[in-house]
């Protein structure tokens, strides 16, 4: 009985766990890390995101720019500390990615969703768009996550 159960369990808990197994996209040479967001209060204007793209390939690749439907604009932040002064500021367009290197899109470079249409409700995706400047595009869920942004702390 008890070998029964345990085939009964396990597609009942993979399917409950799905997005909580860490998710990845992947085309070509290039990998996409756990792509997420972090929720935001009714009425928000922004939001945050964050992944890692990852170049597996043998030559840099270049990002050229990136979009969601739910937000007006999506640019790339740094924040820096000067003292106890926290400054952001956008991030030029493209963004080059060697061979064999990533792009940390985390917590003092992060992704910044501007002029939402919505709120980003945790357990929600949201559909999202990175395009190179060789003209490819790779198309993905952002996963909205409470810990989106410590992730790197599981």
């Amino acid at each position: 009985m008890r070998s029964y159960l345990g085939v009964a369990i396990l597609p009942l808990s993979v399917a409950i766990s799905g997005p909580a197994l860490g998710h990845e996209v992947k085309e070509g040479t290039i990998k996409i890390e756990h792509p997420r967001a972090a929720p935001t209060p009714a009425g928000a204007k922004t939001g945050a995101a964050y992944m890692e793209i990852v170049n597996n390939g043998k030559a840099p690749v270049e990002i050229k720019s990136l979009s969601t439907p739910i937000a007006e604009a999506v640019e790339v932040h740094t924040v820096t500390m000067t003292g106890e002064i926290m400054r952001m500021r956008p991030v030029e367009l493209p963004i080059s990615i060697a061979p064999g290197e990533s792009l940390k899109l985390s917590k003092d470079r992060h992704i910044m969703l501007i002029g939402l249409k919505k709120p980003l409700v945790e357990e929600d995706m949201v559909p999202f768009k990175v395009e190179f400047a060789n003209g490819k595009t790779m198309e993905f869920d952002l996963y909205i996550e409470g810990d989106a942004e410590d992730h790197d702390a599981h």
